[in-house]
């Protein structure tokens, strides 16, 4: 793990090993050529890659067009000192099968300004981020007002669904109704 300046514990990496096992998330961390000085544990329970076997590697998870396209992304990231870069693509798992992926990649550099390392945050995207995906897209790309609704929170409130003769108002009291903080349920 990249040293972080903070004196810690077993306990606390412990800790810390527990916590990266269990986040959806990947974190992977490349040096200047293309190595892979780092990987997080949740590496192989999301992926099937034990870290111990592709750290100090040219590791990669992806199918030979995607790994063209994404290491051209790499080298203009590097060669315009851009420091983020998001991309979503076709991801090989240990095991053959494949999944669609986000990667979010930051870059830090040298003060010479070459590359120090660049960090992958990798997270697998499953049914509900793929409907997720659409309603941001339909959100975005129509003038209309829409709505979308989980009916089961209103039929659990004992609320009826909205019509199309809402008002703002009719909103507010409805999101205020279906709120349970506690219970982490937001209704607006």
């Amino acid at each position: 793990m990249p040293a972080t300046g903070n004196r810690q514990n077993d306990g606390m990496l412990g800790l810390q090993e527990a916590i990266l096992r269990s986040i959806p998330d990947v974190v992977l961390r490349y040096g200047r050529q293309g190595v892979l000085e780092w990987a997080s544990p949740s590496l192989e329970h999301i992926f099937g890659y034990r870290p111990a076997d592709v750290v100090g590697t040219r590791f990669r998870m992806s199918a030979d067009e995607t790994l063209t396209r994404l290491e051209a992304d790499f080298q203009a990231l590097a060669a315009n000192h851009g420091r983020h870069m998001n991309r979503q693509f076709e991801l090989r798992r240990a095991d053959g099968t494949t999944t669609r992926a986000e990667m979010n990649v930051r870059a830090e550099y040298e003060p010479d300004g070459q590359v120090a390392y660049m960090v992958a945050v990798i997270r697998e995207l499953s049914e509900r981020g793929d409907m997720e995906l659409l309603y941001r897209v339909l959100a975005h790309n129509t003038s209309d007002v829409v709505l979308i609704y989980n009916k089961t929170l209103f039929d659990d409130a004992g609320l009826d669904y909205p019509t199309a003769d809402w008002t703002w108002d009719d909103y507010t009291t409805a999101a205020t109704a279906l709120t349970d903080a506690e219970a982490g349920v937001y209704g607006g």
